[in-house]
This record gives C-alpha cells, structure tokens and sequence, in this order.
C-alpha cells in the first residue's frame, strides 16, 4: 500500500530514508511539504530553488523602473537581499501584488514579484502558485499519496497549510509532532512525541577554535566508545559563519565524517578556491605569488593552462613581477627545449592586468565546469568589484551522506 511521509528538511529526509532502506520499507515515499506540493502539482513542476530564483531576481533589478530601491538596486548584496526578503514573503502567503498601493516599496517588491514570475524558465513555480496548481489536482491526492505521516515538524510555512486542510479531508493525515510545535491550525490528528530529558555539560572555551576542537573531542570519544555512531551525533549553532573554517580545518586533519547540512562553505573546496585565485589577482593586480596560484589551481580543467611546459616558471621567487610588462622582460631570459609558454602566457596575463571589467572573460580562460557555475553565481549577486565577499557567503552542496555522518547545522 502507498504511504507518505513528511519530514522538515534535509537531515531528516536523508535519515528518515536510510531507516526504510534498512527496514526494507515498501511504497513508503518521503518527502517535504514543497515537495508535497510539487507531486499533487505535476511531475515536471518544482518550487523555485535558490540560484534560479537569484538569478531571475538579478535580470529583475537589472531591468529598472523602480521608485524606491531604484538607486540601491546594484549594491553588493542586493540580489541575495531581495531574494531572501521575496521567500520571506511567499512563505508567510503574502500576495506582494494584492498588498496596499500606500508604500512605495511594496510596490517595487510587487513588480519584482511579477519580473521573476514572468522570467522563471521551465517548470519552476513560485511557492503560491505551485500550492494553488497542486490543490486544483486534490481530487487524485487518495491515489496519488494515500495515507499521509507528518513526521517530527516542528512548523509548516502558512502557504502549504491549505494543501494540508484538504488532505485531511480526502485521507486519513497524523501529525507527530515534537514539542512546542505549530499545531493550532492543523485539522487532522496530532500525536506529541515524548521528549528525552538530558541533563546538559557546560565546558569553557577561549575562543571559537577552541569551542571546535572540544566539540571534535566530544564527539570522537562518543564515537570510540561504542556509546553512539556519527549519525547520531549532532554539533549545531545559532549562527555557523564564525566557525565554519574550523570546522572544514580539523575535518581535513582529524577524517571525523562530518556533514555540513547548510552547504559547505565554496571556498572550502577545490572549486572555490579556483574562483578565489581568479578574484585575488583581478582585485588586487598581478603578482608571482598570485599568478603562481592562479596557474597552479586552475590547470588540469582542459584549458590552455595545460599545454605549458612543467619548467615554464623557472623564475626567482623573489621577483615581485607586478606588470605584463615584467612578466615579458622575465620569461624572455629563460631558455625552453620544447614548448615556448610565452604565447600562451602573455595573452592570459594581459587579460588579467585589466582588473575586474575583464571579469567574464577570465572565467572563461581560466575556469570551467562548477567552478565557472560559482563564479556566475557570485557575479549575479553582486558587482564584479566585490567578488571577495560574494564568495564568501556562497555555500554548495555536501557531498558526504548526512545519514551516516555528525551533522554540523544552524540550531
């Protein structure tokens, strides 16, 4: 028999799935109220996610003709602002377009809002209008999801609860739920949890570094003492900037399996950091030590990087070469048997010497696959001049299976 499952988000969809594949559960589908939503809707339709909606939220603002955020509207940080303040709003079920005509900001926020539905490609949806195309299709939800389980949320954003009351009008729909959870609209049957009491540790730390380490210690002894596996075990903070380096640092040193269930940090990887060495010299200008980088951590993408000789850089590290220029006068007194990199050197030097206007055109010499998809993220979100901190705040996916690792989250 057909059976559903809803869970909140990522940890517990990935658990919950690797405990029916261990029981060897059938007919069992697991999934997220959007995704709820998207199954009632149409096989091909989906919720906007979030580098469609920030792009569609750039050509937006690029199209101009607002009254309020008009001389704002290219700021650093405009882009990943509008988009978080537009989710905001889908999510509480706000209609931005039916609001009052007093402010003058509703109102950009509406023509926003009608922009990016008019610029979303394919079978992305807005949040509202996936929820009104699946609750027009509610009459095949007996057949199409039977019995429905609401697993251990604590909160269903307002805009899926109407999908949720007319399930409970067509199948049988149990929520249980943990303590403290929104409850009061919901019209089927609730069933609270019982809540494992624990009597908490405190432990004193200098600084962030140090909160890491002992939260690395703690878990480990756990681990090495049989008394729980690392999926078991969770690390989690109001706010995970201030110690996501750590985290990614003793992970490399220490092997503990941790997921990062809020993305990895992009410079934490070796794609991310491709894009860092591309941002460094057109921020800051040619140096051997930034072109050193740059060279090194982009070869090997199939560009022209890899036709240059291994010995093409037999230069004295203690030359600052900061110009074309100096890179020419350098490379013209070394000698070379078999490849001459000049021809392939200078122009890529050249166009790293015009700085950050040249931003595009570098990506496409040096970068290629995801790490050209991360340098077009941090462009839409931002101008090409603050590169440094787009990057900073872009996040990508963990590779490393949540249900099987310590789970590193925001509380």
């Amino acid at each position: 028999m057909r059976r559903n499952v809803i869970v909140q988000g990522g940890l517990a969809f990935a658990t919950r799935r690797a405990a029916a594949a261990r029981d060897g559960e059938n007919g069992l589908q697991i999934m997220t109220a959007t995704q709820l939503a998207a199954r009632l809707a149409g096989g091909f339709l989906h919720q906007v996610i979030g580098e469609e909606l920030e792009f569609v939220v750039a050509r937006a603002l690029d199209a101009g003709g607002f009254e309020d955020i008009e001389t704002v509207r290219h700021l650093p940080g405009m882009t990943r602002a509008v988009a978080r303040m537009l989710r905001a709003a889908w999510n509480a079920d706000t209609r931005l377009a039916h609001a009052p005509d007093g402010n003058a900001r509703i109102r950009d926020l509406a023509l926003l809002e009608n922009r990016v539905r008019e610029f979303l490609a394919g079978g992305a949806r807005l949040p509202m209008d996936l929820r009104d195309e699946a609750r027009a299709r509610m009459q095949w939800a007996p057949a199409v999801l039977g019995p429905v389980s609401i697993m251990g949320v604590h909160f269903i954003e307002p805009v899926w609860r109407p999908i949720i009351h007319d399930l409970c009008a067509m199948a049988p729909v149990v929520w249980t739920a943990p303590p403290g959870a929104d409850t009061a609209w919901f019209a089927g049957e609730v069933r609270t949890a019982t809540a494992v009491a624990a009597t908490p540790v405190q432990v004193t730390c200098a600084d962030p570094q140090h909160e890491v380490l002992e939260a690395f210690r703690w878990a480990r002894a756990l681990i090495a003492s049989g008394q729980a596996e690392p999926r078991d075990i969770a690390v989690c903070g109001v706010s995970t900037d201030e110690w996501d380096e750590y985290i990614v640092a003793l992970v490399q040193e220490t092997e503990l399996p941790v997921s990062f269930l809020h993305g990895r940090p992009c410079l934490g990887t070796p794609d991310g950091q491709r894009c860092a060495a591309l941002a460094d010299v057109l921020l800051h200008g040619l140096s051997q030590a930034r072109v050193r980088r740059l060279f090194a951590l982009a070869a090997g993408q199939r560009t022209a990087l890899d036709s240059l000789p291994r010995d093409w850089l037999r230069l004295p590290r203690s030359a600052s070469l900061s110009s074309a220029a100096e890179w020419v006068r350098a490379l013209d007194q070394l000698t070379f048997l078999d490849t001459d990199p000049r021809p392939i050197v200078m122009p890529l030097l050249t166009l790293l010497e015009r700085g950050t206007i040249a931003a595009e055109e570098a990506a496409d010499a040096f970068l290629r696959g995801h790490a050209h998809r991360l340098w077009e993220r941090a462009m839409r979100s931002a101008p090409a001049a603050a590169l440094e901190l787009s990057l900073r705040k872009i996040r990508v996916e963990d590779e490393r299976d949540a249900c099987d690792s310590v789970a590193w989250a925001p509380a």
